[in-house]
């Protein structure tokens, strides 16, 4: 059963969506008389082509929406040792992990002077709990101390804390552009499925994510036809 239209459901962007669709309408029936000539091997040639240009337009895209204040945690949560180990050699690496320590240092550093009470709940930390139940249950309590500290010295706290966090953040944005250079200087596909789908949201909309998904079903659509 197809979908019902409805025009309250349209993204408040839409419109700007429509608009370059209609634009581009044109280039693509253009690109398509253009490459009626190929034959199925140039066709796959070009097809893996954008389909590498199409990876690296959203992960690219990911990475501004951080660069705004998005969430990093797909990237800082990333698993795979050979995706960590490119990351780790990006030019910069030791420097950019220095600051960011240093300002978590000057963040503990302001939660131990201002708070007894979390200072003496440090010592219960473990680099590895026994249990999920030890760690959950220690995370809790001091963000509950946190939470009050915050409270209690709501300028001191934002500041130490807005600092060690937009390091963090600068730490990972140096990993992620190095990251999504390698992949090009190799002219690798990059593989988008070590993001959380979820982040990337919203891509639909960009003029150059619409130009190449529309290439590569013309692409796609051709081959079809010559199998």
């Amino acid at each position: 059963m197809k979908p019902i239209f409805k025009l309250n459901c349209i993204p408040k962007n839409s419109f700007y969506f429509f608009v370059l669709l209609f634009m581009a309408s044109s280039t693509f029936a253009m690109f398509a008389q253009d490459y009626n000539e190929l034959g199925l091997k140039e066709l796959e040639v070009l097809e893996r082509h954008y389909n590498k240009e199409l990876s690296y337009c959203k992960f690219e895209f990911y990475l501004k929406k951080i660069e705004k204040g998005k969430s990093r945690y797909s990237l800082a949560s990333i698993s795979d040792k050979n995706l960590k180990s490119i990351m780790e050699i990006a030019p910069n690496d030791e420097v950019f992990r220095k600051e960011w320590k240093d300002a978590v240092k000057q963040f503990s550093d302001f939660e131990d002077k201002n708070s007894p009470e979390i200072k003496l709940h440090r010592k219960n930390y473990r680099i590895r709990f026994n249990a999920k139940v030890e760690r959950d249950a220690y995370y809790e309590k001091y963000w509950r101390l946190s939470k009050e500290l915050k409270r209690e010295k709501f300028e001191e706290y934002t500041r130490y804390h807005n600092n060690f966090d937009s390091k963090l953040n600068e730490m990972w944005l140096n990993r992620g552009w190095y990251l999504l250079n390698f992949y090009k200087s190799k002219d690798l596909l990059f593989p988008v499925n070590c993001i959380h789908w979820e982040d990337y949201e919203g891509i639909e909309y960009e003029e150059k994510y619409i130009e190449l998904t529309e290439k590569i079903k013309i692409v796609n659509k051709k081959m079809e036809q010559l199998r």
